[in-house]
């Protein structure tokens, strides 16, 4: 598992708690790296990173390094004791790990976040929230099931919501009446054709 980055959780449904960022079980051979969870504001039962050895062949040669655990408020968890070959390496993993597992050996591991971490408070509103062409704040909104970005709003056009017509089932129902940032359009692009056109946005 190489490079995902895992903001925040929250719970299945009352009743069903959850606040985990990344478990591993049932491991022959693997490797962990480059990945990221931080910043949890939800979730009843929070759940850092996991190494969960109970299931089938438990955790074997698997080197986890270069992952980073910030603001999610637990350790690392070690569960079981069937591990063997299992290195944990060169990690920013909060808060200090448990010692002394046999089959897991552990080393330049640090309590600190990287300097390469410019922004590391960033939560997914943050992210989702961008300085749009206008030099002012853009924000979209995705689904919460597959993260495709349905619509948008811009604070240079407040009370309008931009909604993307790739996110409609039925496209024929739509029909555009301006098109905006047309500076940014390819040479070979006529689809603005008739409509009112701004090189940017629309000013209110």
């Amino acid at each position: 598992m190489l490079g995902n980055v895992i903001l925040d959780t929250k719970d299945i449904a009352p009743g069903l708690p959850r606040g985990w960022g990344l478990q591993f079980q049932c491991i022959a051979s693997g490797e962990a790296a480059f990945n990221v969870v931080a910043n949890r504001t939800a979730g009843g039962d929070p759940v850092s990173i996991q190494l969960d050895s109970t299931r089938g062949v438990g955790i074997n040669n698997f080197d986890f390094h270069q992952n980073v655990s910030f603001r999610w408020g637990v350790p690392l968890s070690i569960v079981g004791t069937k591990f063997s070959g299992v290195k944990i390496r060169d990690s920013a993993l909060e808060i200090s790990l448990p010692q002394g597992t046999p089959g897991i050996s552990m080393a330049n591991n640090q309590q600190s976040l990287p300097a390469l971490f410019v922004n590391p408070n960033q939560g997914i509103a943050g992210y989702d929230a961008t300085t749009g062409g206008s030099g002012r704040t853009a924000t979209r909104f995705s689904c919460p099931t597959c993260h495709s970005i349905v619509y948008g709003t811009a604070e240079v056009m407040p009370g309008l919501i931009n909604v993307y017509a790739g996110s409609l089932d039925d496209t024929a129902q739509f029909k555009p009446q301006i098109a905006i940032f047309t500076r940014s359009r390819p040479a070979w692009d006529d689809s603005s054709r008739g409509l009112t056109c701004f090189e940017t946005v629309p000013s209110r």
